[in-house]
């Protein structure tokens, strides 16, 4: 293992933490305990291919 293994995987880390904080965020707004990070991932599908509602942008 070098660096840039070391810094890719950081950099991962803090990308999924960051996913986390979102998914936790809009539970919370929604109410929602079940929502999940596979629903997360069909809202911004949904989102890109036009079909679904805007995620709000919170940060």
């Amino acid at each position: 293992m070098n660096f840039s293994d070391l810094i890719i995987g950081a950099m991962i880390g803090y990308a999924g933490y960051k996913l986390g904080e979102k998914v936790q965020k809009i539970r919370q707004e929604r109410g929602d305990e079940e929502y999940g990070l596979g629903d997360f991932v069909s809202e911004v599908f949904e989102d890109l291919s036009g079909e679904g509602r805007k995620l709000r942008e919170n940060d």
